[in-house]
C-alpha cells in the first residue's frame, strides 16, 4: 500500500509543478527551458523523496516498459497505472481549481494536443522519439545493474577523512 501511496504522491506533485509551470508561462515570461527544467526538477525530487518506496515511476508508460521489459512484476501494474491515473487527475484539478480565478490561464494547455499542420503521424513519431528517449534515460540509470550509482560522502572532521555511504 505504501508504494502504491507513493506513486500517487509523486504523480500528483509532477504533474502539478509541470502543468503549473506550463499555465503559468502562458501569463508571464517564462519559456520552454524554465518548463522544461520544472519537469525535470520535480521528477529528480520525487525520485529522491519516494523513489526508494515505490520505485519511483510516476507515469503508466514507464510502468508498463519495465514490466515488459520484466523489471517490475505484472501483478503491480494495475495499481501502480491506477495510483498514477489518480494522482495525475487530482493535480490538474487542482490546478484548475487555484487558476480558475485567472482568465488568460485555460487547464486545457495541459492537455498534449496537435499543434498547427503537425499530422497524425508527425504527432505519433514526436510522441514515439520522446518516449524512446525517457525509457532510455530510465533504463540507463535506473534498471542497468552497470549503471553508475550516487554514493552520499560525510566528511568525518575528527580525522579529517570522508566517509561513503551507499
Amino acid at each position: 500500500m505504501k508504494q502504491i501511496i507513493a506513486e500517487l504522491v509523486g504523480s500528483y506533485v509532477v504533474v502539478f509543478v509541470g502543468c503549473g509551470f506550463i499555465m503559468e508561462s502562458k501569463s508571464s515570461e517564462m519559456g520552454v527551458v524554465s518548463v522544461g527544467a520544472a519537469w525535470g526538477l520535480a521528477f529528480m525530487v520525487m525520485i529522491y523523496a519516494l523513489g526508494h518506496v515505490s520505485g519511483g515511476h510516476f507515469n503508466p508508460a514507464v510502468t508498463v516498459a519495465l514490466a515488459a521489459s520484466c523489471s517490475f512484476p505484472w501483478k503491480q501494474v494495475a495499481g501502480y497505472v491506477a495510483a498514477q491515473v489518480a494522482g495525475s487527475s487530482l493535480a490538474v484539478l487542482s490546478l484548475s481549481f487555484l487558476f480558475d480565478h485567472r482568465s488568460e490561464v485555460d487547464v486545457k494547455v495541459t492537455v498534449t494536443r496537435l499543434q498547427g499542420s503537425v499530422s497524425c503521424s508527425q504527432g505519433l513519431a514526436w510522441e514515439f522519439v520522446t518516449s524512446f528517449f525517457l525509457m532510455l534515460t530510465i533504463c540507463g540509470v535506473a534498471v542497468d545493474p552497470r549503471a553508475v550509482r550516487f554514493y552520499l560522502c560525510h566528511h568525518n572532521n575528527d580525522n579529517n577523512k570522508i566517509i561513503i555511504v551507499n
